[in-house]
């Protein structure tokens, strides 16, 4: 699996962000899920509203809508969770427990690349 590169991130006490560049957008469309999905956070509408099966051409392949600027939340009782989509990048923002921290970053790690991870 392919795995989408962190080009910033931020920890302030309950709340930590990464920032990913827009470019990757296809990657983190299809990698992303896996993150929520570990914490039992459902998809937010992007990943459903946002992609449109190509049936008409007979492709179960979905096009993205490359442009699309919004704020996705979701959240449970472990996560409260938001994806920002910005011009260039992609910011993740998510408030947890101090306790969770540790898991986020794991988790994070299993998708994405940092040069600060190694």
């Amino acid at each position: 699996m392919n795995k989408l590169k962190i080009i910033g991130l931020g920890n302030f006490g309950k709340r930590t962000s990464f920032d990913f560049s827009r470019d990757e957008i296809e990657t983190f469309f299809s990698i992303f899920p896996f993150f929520l999905n570990n914490f039992n956070l459902e998809k937010t509408s992007f990943f459903f509203e946002e992609s449109h099966p190509l049936k008409a051409l007979g492709s179960n392949e979905h096009t993205i809508d490359k442009e699309y600027s919004g704020i996705e939340h979701v959240e449970n009782n472990q996560l409260d969770l938001d994806v920002v989509f910005l011009p260039k990048t992609i910011k993740v923002i998510i408030r947890h427990s101090p306790l969770m921290k540790n898991k986020i970053i794991d988790e994070i790690k299993k998708i994405a690349t940092y040069s600060g991870f190694d």
